[in-house]
């Protein structure tokens, strides 16, 4: 019984993520840009991808974790 119970509560906290919004919400209608500009010079579209770039992307995080250091 302790089971169906539990089963039914969690299914229905499940459902309620599932509700209506409200009565004034507004759909936004989100515009990708023509192009993504880039960080550094090789990272795009256009450019040839530079070898050390590859080597090293995560750098541009400057993140100690990341880096390992």
């Amino acid at each position: 019984m302790r089971t169906w119970i539990a089963f039914t509560s969690v299914a229905l906290l499940a459902l309620t993520g599932c509700a209506s919004v409200g009565p004034d919400y507004v759909q936004q209608d989100p515009r990708a840009p023509e192009r993504y500009s880039a960080l550094e010079t090789g990272i795009s579209t256009d450019d040839p991808v530079q070898a050390e770039l590859l080597n090293s992307w995560w750098t541009m995080f400057q993140d100690p974790v990341i880096d390992g250091s």
